[in-house]
């Protein structure tokens, strides 16, 4: 059975809607930048820890 037209606009028009917002993420950004918020909700893990331990490692060359 396949897809009609429209049926396959609804389609992608849900595909497209159901990612994460980019309003969104630049106020998780802006409001809790410092622990990589939004990098976790992008879906983005992995740079998301490599940002979380470079601050620590800048904020502990600063401290000493």
């Amino acid at each position: 059975m396949a897809l009609t037209i429209s049926e396959l606009s609804l389609v992608e028009q849900r595909v497209a809607n159901d990612g994460p917002s980019t309003g969104v993420a630049y106020l998780l950004w802006f409001f809790l930048g410092w622990i990589s918020a939004h990098r976790f909700y992008l879906g983005r893990p992995a740079t998301a820890i490599l940002q979380i331990l470079s601050y620590f490692i800048l904020i502990g060359f600063i401290w000493l």
